[in-house]
């Protein structure tokens, strides 16, 4: 019954598409159940577990992430990676090694591995993180120092004691860095301890080299760079697949997000300028040359090549590189879908290269010109359909030809208006022209 109910309702589409899967059974002898399972393995969008593998180990801990959204991230990226029996195993050791440097992986890298749970190691990374914060609450509040003056001396306004030391360590002036509170801190700028990031004096810096030009050092501690010297010299046109290798260094522009250069910025921003660098021939568009039009999707975005068959030795030459990010919603849609989405996106991009109707071979062009005057349309309406979907040389004139030969729009067509009556030309003389009429019976 419920067989019956189903095949019942199914478009007819579906319904030829489930015979097909189901062949060379008959649609109506398979169960209810098999047909769900059938259509469901069909509709399923197929999950590529090596990306979502990939996911899950490079997975860090965001600065500023509590110890218990970071176990449940790394939970919800593990749900597609079909770790089996290791699942316990692999999500306690991505907890521990994809904290940051600091207490709490500290204190988990003195347990034993082989005793050491999950559970356990959140609870001890819970306890060190809650006294972190305790301990910061209660140095918050700096202790205001009075400067002590010499007996019989006035202090004067905006005079600071000349004997007062800066601590190298906080910057402040009211003891030394022996007892600093901050001295057991570490800098969240160099990675070091002993010293906090305002009075920090390494910088991080970086060389850019775009095509053998040299850029001056820059640093990368933050803000904006829409304005910056080195940026107006990169040219990311003919990078292919720019927006998945710039993926992290979009990630730190959105509102949102905290300034954090690490080693997947990096990566990025060196493999940016080795593409840069390299060698790419590019070649000059030939409007005679055959176009050939390359596109993939990877996980953060679309990238699209055009290039031409060269018609001497037939490699392809590239003219031009495209790519986009995904946006967040794009980001969940399957691969099958995104690689849809990067046909669309590369056929768009490159529509002036693209663009053109398609040519018909002539022993087609009797029964496409019969198809177009199926519905006996004028001449003006059939030319507009056919410029939107097929071309030929001379295709207006066998439209013409064709729709003034058809019998049914010449039985319906309006006679053509009657002439005016034309006089006989005004005679020179009288008996110039004599006219007889037959007489009648």
């Amino acid at each position: 019954m419920r067989q019956a109910v189903l095949l019942t309702h199914l478009h007819d589409d579906t319904y030829r598409l489930l015979k097909n899967l189901v062949y060379p059974s008959k649609v109506e002898e398979v169960g209810y159940d098999e047909l769900l399972r059938v259509l469901d393995g069909h509709f399923t969008p197929k999950r590529c577990t090596f990306a979502d593998k990939t996911k899950f180990y490079e997975a860090m801990r965001d600065v500023g992430e509590s110890v218990e959204k970071w176990a449940a991230r790394i939970r919800g990226l593990a749900v597609h990676c079909e770790f089996g029996n290791s699942l316990d195993m692999l999500l306690r050791d991505k907890f521990v090694l994809g904290l940051r440097a600091g207490k709490e992986r500290e204190r988990l890298f003195e347990q034993d591995a082989t005793t050491l749970t999950l559970a356990k190691a959140m609870e001890l990374a819970q306890q060190t993180e809650c006294a972190q914060k305790a301990r910061a609450d209660a140095v918050a509040v700096a202790v205001k120092q009075e400067p002590v003056y010499r007996a019989g001396a006035q202090p004067s306004a905006g005079r600071r004691d000349p004997e007062a030391r800066t601590c190298s360590v906080c910057g402040m002036r009211s003891h030394d860095e022996s007892r600093c509170r901050y001295k057991s801190y570490r800098c969240q700028l160099c990675g070091e301890k002993g010293h906090l990031k305002k009075v920090c004096t390494s910088k991080k810096q970086s060389k850019s080299r775009v095509n053998n030009v040299e850029a001056t050092e820059f640093s990368v501690e933050g803000g904006d760079c829409d304005n910056c010297k080195e940026c107006k010299l990169l040219s990311l046109s003919f990078i292919p697949n720019a927006s998945n290798m710039l993926s992290p260094l979009h990630e730190l522009l959105r509102a949102e997000a905290k300034w954090e250069w690490g080693r997947s910025q990096e990566e990025a921003f060196q493999a940016v300028k080795r593409e840069l660098c390299s060698e790419r021939v590019l070649a000059h568009f030939d409007p005679e040359a055959q176009p050939v039009l390359s596109v993939d999707a990877g996980p953060g975005g679309l990238g699209a090549l055009l290039a031409q068959r060269d018609p001497a030795t037939g490699a392809e030459l590239p003219l031009a590189f495209a790519s986009r990010s995904l946006n967040a919603s794009e980001r969940n849609y399957s691969q099958l879908q995104k690689e849809a989405a990067a046909i669309i996106f590369g056929v768009k991009k490159f529509h002036q290269y693209l663009y053109g109707r398609v040519v018909i071979p002539t022993i087609f062009r009797d029964q496409l010109l019969r198809e177009l005057h199926t519905g006996h349309l004028g001449i003006v309406k059939t030319k507009s359909i056919a410029r939107g979907k097929m071309w030929w040389p001379n295709i207006d004139g066998d439209i013409e030809r064709w729709i003034g030969s058809c019998a049914a729009c010449v039985a319906v067509r309006a006679a053509p208006p009657r002439a005016a009556p034309a006089p006989w030309p005004r005679p020179p003389s009288a008996w110039y022209r004599v006219v007889s009429h037959p007489r009648r019976q």
